[in-house]
C-alpha cells in the first residue's frame, strides 16, 4: 500500500485542546467539510460528531491541523495514543484500521477507472447550459462541494440545487426519465386562491422578479410542497 495518508487532529477553538485524531486519502479540507456536514445533519451520532456539533450550535468549528503524512497506516494509532496521555479524545478506537480510507484505497484494476475519476457532464436546468468535466473532482472544485457529494448525487440521480450531474457515458434519454427534475425555466401561470388565472411569465425566476416573491417560495408551489404563497398559487403552463 503506497497511497499517501494524512493523518490529522481537530481541535477545541475555545481550549485549543486536542479532541480527534483522524485520517484520510483524501484532501483534508473534504474530509474536515465531511465531519462538520455529517455532524450538522445528524447523520452519525458517535461522541466525536456530538462534539462537533455541540460547537456548531456555538456557532464554532473545530481547529483542523495535519500532524503527518505517511503511507504507514499504523501511525494514527501512534498520534491517538500520544494525545490521549495530555487531553481527553473522543476516538472511539486506537485506530490503524482501514476505517474512513474508503474504497478508493483498493487497487484498480487497469482497465477500468474509479467512479470519480470518470468524465462528467453537469447541466444547468436554469441556463440550459451544458458542462463537460474531466472528472468528478473537477465537478467538485466547480461547485466547491467534495467530490464524495458529486459522486452521491450522480448515484442517487438526485439534482444538486439547480444541477443535474451524470457520468457522461451514462447520460441518455432513459437517464433524464429517471431522475426527479423540475424544469424552472419552463413557463408558469399566477393563478389567484380560486384558481384563476391572473398572469403568465416565461419562468419561475421572471415570476420571482416581477411580483417580489421569494424564488423558492415559488418553487415550493410548484413542487406540491406549498398551497400558496402571498395568497398565490403557481402552475407549469
Amino acid at each position: 500500500m503506497n497511497r499517501l495518508i494524512y493523518i490529522y487532529t481537530l481541535s477545541c477553538p475555545l481550549s485549543n485542546q486536542v479532541r480527534y485524531v483522524g485520517k484520510t486519502i483524501q484532501n483534508p479540507k473534504y474530509r474536515y467539510s465531511s465531519h462538520l456536514s455529517q455532524s450538522k445533519n445528524n447523520k452519525k451520532k458517535d461522541y466525536t460528531h456530538c462534539w462537533i456539533k455541540s460547537l456548531l450550535k456555538k456557532e464554532l468549528k473545530p481547529i483542523l491541523n495535519i500532524v503527518e503524512q505517511t503511507q504507514d497506516i499504523k501511525r494514527e494509532t501512534f498520534w491517538i495514543n500520544h494525545y490521549r496521555k495530555i487531553t481527553h479524545l473522543t476516538n472511539f478506537t486506537n485506530g490503524g484500521e482501514l476505517g474512513n480510507l474508503g474504497k478508493t484505497w483498493k487497487i484498480v484494476n487497469k482497465q477500468t477507472y474509479p467512479r470519480r475519476m470518470r468524465k462528467t457532464l453537469m447541466i444547468d436546468q436554469v441556463k440550459n447550459e451544458i458542462f463537460n468535466f474531466k472528472s468528478a473532482k473537477e465537478c467538485s472544485e466547480f461547485l466547491n462541494i467534495s467530490e464524495s457529494s458529486v459522486c452521491r448525487y450522480i448515484k442517487l440521480k438526485k439534482p444538486y440545487k439547480k444541477y443535474i450531474i451524470f457520468y457522461s457515458e451514462e447520460y441518455n434519454d432513459d437517464v433524464l426519465k429517471n431522475i426527479n427534475i423540475q424544469n424552472y425555466n419552463q413557463p408558469i401561470v399566477q393563478l389567484d386562491i380560486l384558481g384563476n388565472s391572473i398572469m403568465e411569465f416565461q419562468n419561475a425566476k421572471h415570476a420571482s422578479k416581477y411580483l417580489n416573491i421569494d424564488y423558492s417560495g415559488i418553487a415550493k408551489v410548484l413542487k406540491g410542497k406549498l398551497d400558496t404563497i402571498k395568497k398565490f398559487k403557481f402552475i407549469y403552463k
